[in-house]
């Protein structure tokens, strides 16, 4: 499958955005997940604390292994099942060549945003 130029301009763009962010976004990545003061901390706190609350989350609580694959089969098998109803039942996609790359990008970067989240919920008593 050829590239068009508009894909390839979107992937152009892309790549020109995340290595002038990866700097930025990454430090102010490792101070959340060190737990340490950043900018949003204001707005993004109590948001935070209130998902917690909802879902049982136990911010201080680590994963072990054991939990960590259950999460990771979890939310694979979710992201699966949304995707298969996203397309009507099916996994094909039928739009743009682009729209594979962009959902593929889109589910992977949840995946370890809710990997994280699921990360203190206890599945063992």
């Amino acid at each position: 499958m050829a590239l068009s130029g508009p894909d390839l301009l979107q992937y152009g763009i892309f790549l020109i955005v995340a290595t002038v962010l990866v700097k930025r976004l990454g430090g102010y990545m490792a101070r959340v997940f060190d737990r340490q003061p950043t900018f949003l901390d204001g707005a993004l706190l109590p948001v935070e604390r209130l998902t917690y609350r909802l879902t049982g989350i136990e911010p201080d609580v680590e994963m072990d292994w054991k939990q960590y694959s259950i999460a990771f089969v979890l939310l694979g098998l979710v992201g699966t099942v949304l995707l298969a109803i996203r397309s009507g039942g099916t996994l094909k996609f039928e739009s743009s060549p682009g729209s594979h790359f962009l959902a593929l990008l889109h589910l992977h970067v949840t995946i370890g945003n809710r990997l994280r989240l699921l990360g203190s919920v206890q599945f063992f008593a």
